[in-house]
């Protein structure tokens, strides 16, 4: 990940959210891209569709996502300065045209991460900020592949507008990854409330790894 922890700490203090070039690792990143674009994953009878985003493929916390949401911890607690723990993963194929309404996140959401995980051409689509003390300036954050944005998802207003690519049959993969402050408000909303997470080990991910995280492997 590409940032100065520094000021990167301060910038999310601040405001609320923190654009990172290089967020997730090529090697994760690639595996799942792959995964999710498979004719085999999109054929699952309820994966397309969620109220939000009615025309993408959606999945709640995949096994092979859900070892990055436990991979990725250490890498955002150090990130934001919080001690965080991982609630949930989810996951979208976006479709041409899809968009996403100006929208706040549950209490599970309190530090969210989303980062494009591939598309099939060569496309920007941002996603827009808007704090409540931000006196209104709306803030486009760009998110190319491997490349994302922490947010606090309860305080920060995200969206993005329809979303427009060469082909018709064009598609972006988007990962988000959700945590609380293990010292915070929301810490009871650790694992969404499960008694841990199912996961699908990723190539270069050892079980040694996540040690103190309940996890556990499907």
């Amino acid at each position: 990940m590409d940032i100065r922890i520094g000021a990167a700490r301060h910038f999310f203090g601040t405001f609320g959210y923190l654009p990172t070039d290089n967020l997730i690792p090529t090697e994760w990143s690639s595996q799942i891209f792959s995964r999710m674009t498979s004719a085999e994953k999109l054929a699952e009878a309820d994966a397309l569709g969620d109220e939000q985003c009615p025309s993408s493929y959606s999945w709640y916390s995949d096994p092979m996502v859900e070892c990055l949401l436990a991979a990725m911890t250490p890498i955002i607690s150090d990130a934001t300065g919080l001690s965080l723990l991982p609630t949930y993963s989810y996951i979208r194929t976006y479709k041409r045209g899809e968009t996403l309404a100006p929208h706040k996140d549950r209490p599970s959401c309190e530090i969210s991460v989303t980062a494009n995980l591939g598309q099939t051409g060569s496309w920007e689509w941002p996603i827009w900020v808007r704090r409540d003390d931000d006196m209104g300036h709306d803030i486009p954050v760009s998110i190319q592949p491997d490349a994302g944005m922490i947010y606090r998802g309860c305080e920060v207003t995200h969206w993005r507008d329809a979303l427009k690519t060469p082909r018709k049959d064009d598609s972006q993969v988007q990962v988000f990854l959700h945590y609380v402050n293990r010292n915070g408000p929301c810490q009871g909303y650790a694992y969404d409330r499960r008694d841990g997470l199912t996961i699908e080990l990723l190539d270069g991910v050892s079980i040694e790894q996540l040690e103190g995280l309940h996890v556990r492997q499907a």
